[in-house]
């Protein structure tokens, strides 16, 4: 339903902060309010990503130019959606064009736990900085699933990983 209302706000706006707001205010009217939901929106143009991130787990966006990128978190610029009536977002944007690569994932991938250690952020970005840059981008996905399995003794979230290059 979040994906609806978002895919449907942005035929009005090709702004992510103001579709994510304008989300929340959809989500705040329902009966019986949606308690929470994160949520990273980005729209790729003219050599730009423009995003706003509604308290979803930081994407990565590493530059392949540079030798030894160090991943960028994407950090957020709002509260999740559903938490409060007026909610605004910080709209922020950045270079991207066919060098750079951006990894998504939802918590699922880095609260997956061996016992009570957590595979963690440390660990998804060593993957993204050590491959993105000469990996594919299904290669890159793939890895970093197999990674999780391997180090998790169950999943017991949902693991959903992106990873994109511009062309």
């Amino acid at each position: 339903m979040v994906r609806f209302f978002i895919e449907a706000r942005t035929w009005d706006s090709t702004c992510p902060a103001q579709v994510l707001a304008q989300t929340n205010a959809i989500l705040r009217r329902l009966p019986g309010r949606v308690a929470l939901v994160t949520a990273f929106l980005g729209v790729i143009d003219g050599g730009l990503l423009r995003y706003a991130n509604a308290g979803h787990v930081p994407p990565l966006v590493v530059d392949g130019a540079d030798a030894g990128p160090e991943p960028v978190e994407l950090r957020t610029s709002g509260l999740p959606l559903g938490v409060v009536d007026d909610l605004s977002f910080v709209p922020r944007e950045l270079a991207f064009d066919p060098q750079h690569l951006l990894f998504a994932a939802t918590d699922g991938l880095l609260e997956a736990r061996r016992a009570a250690e957590l595979f963690g952020q440390e660990r998804v970005t060593a993957i993204v900085a050590a491959h993105a840059p000469t990996m594919s981008t299904q290669d890159l996905v793939e890895l970093a699933y197999s990674e999780v399995q391997a180090f998790a003794d169950v999943l017991s979230d949902d693991v959903a990983i992106i990873a994109l290059r511009p062309t």
